[in-house]
């Protein structure tokens, strides 16, 4: 979603709730494989404005998780 030309990193609850998914998503995530380097993830991760890259299995359409930098991108969410 943007609002002026900079795009939203954060929308309240109470202004989310009435919308559909469509309009607060990323319509085109970055993705990756578990067999993607590490290093060419964090790479990824480095471009992008986004601190996290959606892991999907090798047929490109299963999910497997979402591989998380923390926030200040020191290091990795793990759960």
């Amino acid at each position: 979603m943007v609002t002026g030309d900079q795009p939203r990193h954060r929308i309240p609850r109470e202004e989310a709730l009435p919308l559909t998914v469509g309009e607060v998503m990323i319509a085109r995530p970055k993705t990756v494989t578990p067999a993607t380097p590490l290093a060419d993830a964090v790479e990824l991760l480095d471009r992008s404005r986004e601190p996290r890259l959606v892991v999907l299995d090798a047929d490109g359409d299963t999910l497997r998780g979402l591989l998380c930098f923390n926030q200040g991108s020191a290091s990795f969410c793990v759960r």
